[in-house]
């Protein structure tokens, strides 16, 4: 993601999960599980630490979150992310993160910025490089940071409260 966009989403999100009524408090957070680029949010809860990480893609405008919990209070130490084993196995695992898309629909969705469109002119190459000013970068990431918040707040939260029930 170009660095202003991602300037303005990480902003964008973290002042939308402070505003959260299910308490995400920011992280940082030295573990190696954590990709560059990514933030991170935890909540306690009485057994586990619940997670959610913003992901941001490498090289296109778009992000997702995935979140989960650890049992071990840190940030979960899994081999691959997000988890292979469904959301509805998940319940019994120790350690566990899933994709915001998975809980919406079954798919791996991406929250787009802005659609990737190649240079096929020395123009459109130019174009591509010039910086985006902040003003125009929280222009286009607000409307988008805002329905992944929805989304959030829609389907990851119920399912994590879920989860917190079924393991008391």
């Amino acid at each position: 993601m170009r660095s202003e966009y991602g300037r303005a989403l990480r902003l964008s999100i973290e002042r939308g999960l402070k505003r959260s009524p299910f308490g995400w408090q920011a992280q940082k957070t030295q573990s190696p599980y954590v990709l560059p680029g990514e933030r991170v949010f935890s909540k306690l809860e009485t057994d586990r630490l619940i997670w959610c990480a913003l992901v941001v893609h490498e090289r296109f405008e778009k992000f997702t979150f995935e979140v989960g919990w650890s049992l071990h209070g840190r940030f979960p130490e899994l081999r691959i992310r997000p988890s292979l084993q469904s959301p509805v196995e998940s319940h019994h695992l120790p350690e566990y993160m899933v994709r915001l898309g998975q809980l919406i629909d079954g798919a791996d969705r991406w929250w787009e910025v802005e659609a990737f469109a190649g240079a096929s002119t020395l123009q459109d190459l130019i174009k591509s490089t010039q910086a985006i000013s902040p003003e125009v970068a929280r222009a286009k990431v607000e409307p988008v940071a805002a329905s992944a918040l929805a989304a959030l707040e829609a389907h990851a939260v119920p399912f994590l409260e879920a989860v917190c029930k079924v393991q008391r």
